[in-house]
C-alpha cells in the first residue's frame, strides 16, 4: 500500500519552506476550511477537500 501525498507533504512552490495547516475561516464562506500555508513566504495553497467546500 502507497501513502497518499497532500499538499502538507509538499515543500512550498515558492521557496521551498515547510507548509503548515492552517483553519481559515474568513473566506467568504460559512464552513471554515484547513488550507497549506507557507510561513516564510506566505504563499497558500488549497487541498482538494478546501476547493471543494469553497
Amino acid at each position: 500500500m502507497s501513502a497518499v501525498i497532500e499538499e502538507f507533504d509538499l515543500p512550498c512552490a515558492e521557496c521551498g519552506h515547510e507548509l503548515v495547516r492552517t483553519i481559515v475561516d474568513d473566506l467568504g464562506t460559512d464552513t471554515d476550511v484547513t488550507v497549506a500555508d507557507c510561513p516564510n513566504c506566505g504563499s497558500r495553497y488549497y487541498p482538494r477537500g478546501a476547493l471543494e467546500r469553497l
